[in-house]
């Protein structure tokens, strides 16, 4: 019998599947928020934020770095010219936003954890209840997922 080898083909996939993926990661979010679920919520809002980012790079450019740093998609996006008008003055600002409370890591955390990472970060006010950073996380991450989306337009009708 043959050993497979223990370097698997990667998945290759391209714009259209990461910001579809991206799509679907902040509908699961938004579910996942309303069942109570969230520290995968938060991942998953997150994951929708990379999703759209890494969207708008490979659609407009071959070099791809794949580590998961929002902060650098979102200066490469910038780089790349995409911010055009005056609704993209804080496109930057907002994912660095995002990327203070999300790290890939947040798949492994308990909601305990989770909560210490934020209360740490300064992400709590003093009456703030985790589920309620959980949705303005959410809430973040979708008006970015939906400017990524008019980005994603915007930069298709170019090309």
């Amino acid at each position: 019998m043959r050993r497979q080898s223990p370097h698997k083909k990667p998945l290759e996939i391209g714009s259209s599947s990461y910001r579809e993926g991206a799509q679907e990661r902040i509908q699961d979010a938004l579910v996942l928020l309303k069942q109570g679920r969230l520290t995968l919520s938060v991942y998953a809002a997150g994951c929708a934020v990379e999703g759209m980012l890494r969207s708008l790079i490979a659609s407009n450019s071959r070099e791809f770095d794949e580590r998961h740093d929002l902060r650098k998609f979102a200066v490469r996006v910038r780089d790349l010219g995409l911010l055009e008008s005056e609704l993209d003055h804080g496109f930057v600002a907002d994912v660095e936003g995002v990327a203070r409370a999300w790290h890939n890591l947040l798949r492994f955390v308990d909601e305990a954890k989770l909560e210490r990472h934020y209360r740490r970060i300064g992400e709590f006010g003093k009456r703030d209840t985790l589920k309620f950073v959980a949705a303005r996380h959410w809430t973040k991450c979708n008006r970015v997922v939906k400017r990524c989306g008019v980005l994603w337009q915007r930069s298709r009708q170019r090309n």
